[in-house]
């Protein structure tokens, strides 16, 4: 497939007759047997979600029954009880699901990605998912994180640009059972991209500095970069160590494209550094991407237009920027 150059070009690839045929004649055809599982897999997941609901009704009509005749003490136990068994049963037909996911996307997007010909999708087992947590570590980009899952990793090319696309989430636990805090460090997708400037320093671009960065220290190694641009320190906040640096990556051009997107792009939180000679763009969003939804059938086309779209979605934010060309013009 030629590679194209312009979001608005995959939009319309996505749409198109050939994406359609491409669906039809490499895609399809392999997917009958995977469409089967997934009725499978709903009808276990239905059964154990019916077990569990006449479970629960059951003990809380004899729990509710205790509490009546003997003591209200008999009826919390019950409901503490109860609560247990619903987190049992929810959290079996998580791994129902999930298991049937993790197969799908196996199945499908390694075919899918080749589309565009330059991208391809990593399956979860792939060693590289575990690899890359290194690296995360030691972005100036997040907050300390003890909890890493990657969900999906998609390696590519867009604009002459080699570039890794990874959905992560990444969490902060201290303390264990009613002291056991979680605090949400990240949740979105970061993509690290070639860079046509050369640099050696870090500069941290986030839209908020937090209390959570400041109490570990985050930014303790940068200095705060203050920039004659009014508009842009309404969005932003800069870091560097390296001010003069700094000032030669962010240049008038560049931070007008990065408002552009910030303000194009409302629903999600735009953060980048300029590390390891690397871009690193963080887009944090809540939702999950690159799904494969459990209640439709595994053969529908559009299932798979929705994955690529979100994909286009996420290079429209490089579009914005211009990062294949001299970020400073």
């Amino acid at each position: 497939m030629k590679n194209k150059t312009k979001n608005t070009d995959l939009i319309m690839q996505i749409v198109s007759d050939e994406f359609i045929n491409f669906c039809r004649q490499k895609i399809v055809p392999e997917l009958q047997p995977l469409e089967t599982q997934r009725k499978w897999y709903i009808a276990g997941a239905s059964i154990v979600g019916g077990i569990g609901l006449i479970l629960c009704l059951y003990i809380l009509n004899a729990f509710i029954i205790g509490g009546l005749k003997y003591e209200s003490k008999y009826f919390v136990d019950g409901i503490y009880t109860l609560f247990v068994i619903i987190g049992f049963f929810n959290f079996l037909i998580y791994i129902i699901l999930k298991h049937y996911k993790a197969k799908a996307k196996e199945t499908v997007f390694e075919k899918l990605f080749s589309f565009w010909g330059n991208f391809k999708y990593y399956p979860k087992r792939s060693g590289i998912y575990n690899d890359n947590e290194t690296y995360i570590h030691d972005l100036n980009l997040f907050s300390e994180f003890n909890r890493y899952n990657c969900d999906d990793f998609i390696s590519g090319e867009y604009n002459g640009l080699k570039m890794d696309i990874q959905e992560l989430d990444l969490k902060y636990v201290t303390g264990s059972g009613r002291n056991r805090r979680v605090v949400q460090i990240f949740k979105g997708v970061l993509v690290i991209s070639d860079c046509n400037k050369k640099f050696s320093g870090k500069t941290v671009i986030t839209t908020d500095k937090g209390v959570f960065n400041s109490l570990n220290g985050l930014f303790s190694e940068l200095g705060n970069v203050k920039l004659e641009d009014p508009v842009f320190e309404k969005y932003f906040e800069v870091y560097s160590s390296d001010q003069i640096e700094a000032r030669y990556l962010l240049t008038t051009g560049f931070m007008n494209r990065l408002v552009k997107s910030a303000a194009k792009n409302k629903d999600m939180k735009i953060m980048c550094s300029f590390e390891h000679g690397k871009i690193n763009l963080a887009l944090e969003c809540s939702k999950d991407w690159f799904e494969i939804p459990v209640t439709k059938p595994v053969t529908d086309i559009r299932n798979y237009q929705s994955v690529l779209i979100e994909l286009a979605g996420i290079l429209s934010v490089f579009d914005t920027l211009k990062i294949e060309q001299n970020i400073g013009m």
